[in-house]
């Protein structure tokens, strides 16, 4: 898109981050007269090193679409037209006064997109409990709410020096790609990858082992792994699991063979397990 749009020299670089998917990929906007005209990827070999994925590069474009809204917007006799925004913030006090006086705050909620900014986020939050509601929430597309706090447990860059990763509930090569380029470096080093999914779906480098198997059957999978990877030395799996590990087959002796590789391991769960309805469990038994 930018080509023949501007001279290298007549731009003005902005450092980004990407907000397309969890990585934060660092980028540069480079910009005239105040339009975007090309995003490239910015240096930073502990995340992005020098590549930016497809969504980060081309979505600026969305800025320039026809139907974005350019200017606050109010609905006047069951049509939306545009006004100045002190109209607009008169509007919204005025319909958000009303709904509290006549429901009270327990009426009233907040959805925050999961791209909004955590400054954005936290403002919301604010607001929203300045006017006596906790109903707030950013997990839009999740049917388990049972509260967790992720977090991968290691350095992104030291993914692909990984001996062995299970993904579960995964396109890693779409969700976060440049993360599935660090698996893809790891693989081609000798590391194995093992996926439990409800798809086969198409990564760039090669399974060790795999199991496709129907959302619902993801827990049973997952506990006949964790079964064969049970040793008489580990941990004994907590309570809420007992049950499914006991009731779990051998059918994943093999997967957890080829999991033992090495000495550098780790779990990633992937979006469709955040949106699983069994996602609270899926998590206890990737922690475990």
């Amino acid at each position: 898109p930018f080509r023949f749009r501007a001279r290298p020299w007549e731009l003005i670089a902005k450092e980004s981050i990407g907000t397309h998917d969890a990585l934060g990929g660092n980028l540069w906007l480079h910009t005239r007269r105040g339009e975007i005209l090309r995003t490239v990827p910015r240096d930073n070999e502990s995340l992005n090193e020098t590549w930016a994925s497809d969504r980060d590069r081309y979505a600026f474009q969305g800025l320039y679409s026809a139907d974005r809204a350019t200017a606050p917007l109010v609905r006047r006799d069951g049509v939306m037209v545009e006004t100045d925004w002190e109209t607009a913030l008169n509007v919204a006090v005025t319909s958000l006064s009303a709904t509290l006086k006549a429901h009270g705050a327990a009426a009233f909620g907040c959805l925050v997109s999961p791209r909004a900014s955590n400054e954005e986020a936290l403002l919301l939050a604010r607001f929203t409990r300045a006017l006596g509601s906790e109903n707030i929430d950013h997990r839009l597309r999740q049917m388990d709410p049972s509260p967790h706090a992720p977090g991968l447990g290691l350095q992104v860059a030291e993914l692909e020096t990984i001996d062995s990763l299970l993904l579960i509930g995964s396109n890693i090569r779409h969700e976060v790609p440049l993360l599935g380029h660090r698996v893809r470096k790891a693989q081609r080093r000798g590391g194995r990858v093992c996926a439990v999914n409800p798809v086969d779906f198409d990564f760039n480098f090669d399974l060790a082992a795999k199991r496709i198997v129907a959302p619902h059957q993801t827990s049973r999978a997952l506990a006949s792994i964790a079964k064969a990877l049970l040793g008489a030395d580990d941990a004994s799996p907590p309570p809420e699991l007992q049950a499914l590990l006991n009731a779990a087959d051998d059918s994943g002796a093999e997967m957890a063979q080829r999991l033992r590789h090495g000495e550098h391991r780790a779990v990633l769960l992937g979006h469709l397990s955040a949106r699983s309805e069994d996602a609270n469990q899926l998590r206890q038994l990737a922690r475990f």
